[in-house]
């Protein structure tokens, strides 16, 4: 049975998710990466992918000194026994801004793919000025401000911002080079019962054109901000509001295995949501060939972290969408699997205390148009920086599903300082 709680913000349209917690039978949780003894310690929104030979394969953001840092890359990380143990990262991009928010994905015969996005330089710029200047508190704040001082005299096509994805022909040995999409999504792409390869995302500095807000790196002309409140107010004034927040979600399809996409057309909103409260979009591929596409829906001025999930339908492949609607899910960003038995698992972080810090997951019977079980995946956390859950199926149909938050060290009794990707395997 369906069961809910009354909740004030609009976005879930009353009402709460409220089911029975299940506790898998199986749990078993390990560690993907730990960074320990090094300043570059915080690691990120992973995603997860596993090929015919039963291999794993995980990427995320590492490298980094806290939440979207310029000094993140992009690292893999594989395992060869379901998960329990993990190779150290492998960096598979590196560049001068904050790599990180992206998705791995297999596609078949050793042909992978990996994308990810990221902000352009002057917006980072402006960013890391800003808390620099207001006396940020952390130690490596010098650091991150001689890495955006570079920003002045690095050719600006180097700090184009947008989606972008890479090719891999050999099972992630090698890679192509960038290829440039003006949209991005977080765990990657899906593949049509044609062959053709869709990318959900949202849009975001796609107008290659309009490198820099051109007055970003003159100090006269530097935008100057009273408090971090002004700050977060106004940050989204310039060009990230007009050409990310306000922008819309739709699909790219690629017909040649992701070297040239086309664009799709853009899913449609209810009258209650703007573009400014969609983020971070992701597919599954139904055996009928729909698509469900899901996105994370937020309005801060609600509620901080009180963020739920949406869906969305295309019959056609990818090229059309329905309206999204909601799913009364406390929680988000969303991952979609398509498990043997029929059932679709949708996987989320709540970073909302009174609906219970962690990772979980809600199980649909009737291709998500309900949603009738919860299991907890790891609820064992601290604090709300955490989430960004992927999973995949093994062949004995249990789950593997990668996720980011604080490790609990059973010896001493104490949480980390950071959190760090951690994976765990479970049953329905």
């Amino acid at each position: 049975m369906v069961k809910f709680k009354t909740s004030e913000n609009k976005l879930f349209q009353g009402k709460k998710l409220d089911l029975d917690v299940m506790i898998p039978k199986l749990r078993e949780t390990s560690v993907v990466y730990r960074p320990k003894n090094t300043w570059f310690d915080y690691c990120a929104w992973p995603s997860i992918c596993r090929d015919e030979n039963g291999t794993l394969y995980a990427l995320s953001a590492a490298f980094g000194s806290e939440h979207v840092c310029p000094f993140n890359k992009i690292a893999m990380y594989i395992s060869k026994n379901n998960g329990k143990t993990w190779s150290p990262p492998i960096v598979v991009v590196d560049t001068y801004l904050p790599d990180g928010q992206g998705g791995i994905s297999y596609l078949g015969n050793g042909k992978m793919i990996i994308n990810w996005f990221y902000e352009p330089g002057d917006i980072i710029f402006n960013e890391y000025y800003y808390r620099i200047g207001m006396g940020e508190p952390q130690s490596l704040a010098r650091a991150r401000q001689a890495m955006v001082d570079t920003y002045v005299d690095i050719p600006p096509e180097k700090l184009v911002g947008g989606g972008f994805v890479k090719v891999s022909e050999d099972y992630g040995f090698t890679w192509s080079d960038p290829i440039r999409l003006p949209i991005g999504n977080i765990h990657g792409v899906c593949k049509n019962n044609n062959g053709d390869i869709v990318l959900f995302g949202k849009e975001g500095f796609a107008d290659t054109s309009m490198t820099f807000d051109p007055d970003i790196f003159d100090p006269a002309k530097r935008p100057q901000y009273e408090s971090w409140g002004d700050f977060v107010a106004r940050r989204n004034e310039r060009r990230a509001k007009r050409e990310y927040f306000d922008s819309e979600v739709y699909s790219c399809i690629s017909k040649d295995g992701g070297y040239t996409w086309e664009k799709g057309s853009s899913c449609i909103l209810p009258n209650y949501i703007t573009w400014s409260m969609i983020h971070e979009p992701g597919a599954v591929v139904l055996d009928d060939g729909t698509i469900i596409g899901t996105v994370r829906v937020e309005d801060e001025s609600a509620a901080e972290n009180d963020f739920t999930v949406f869906l969305t339908r295309s019959t056609d492949g990818g090229h059309t969408w329905g309206e999204i609607k909601p799913t009364h899910i406390p929680g988000s960003p969303p991952h979609l699997l398509k498990h043997s038995s029929g059932k679709l698992i949708c996987a989320v972080g709540c970073r909302v205390e009174e609906d219970g810090y962690g990772i979980y997951a809600y199980v649909s019977e009737d291709d998500c148009k309900t949603f009738t079980l919860k299991y907890v995946i790891n609820d064992r956390s601290p604090n709300n920086d955490l989430g960004y859950p992927c999973s995949v199926e093994l062949d004995d149909g249990s789950i593997v599903t990668v996720y980011y938050q604080r490790y609990y060290d059973e010896n001493t009794g104490k949480y980390d300082d950071k959190p760090c990707i951690m994976c765990t395997r479970w049953t329905l």
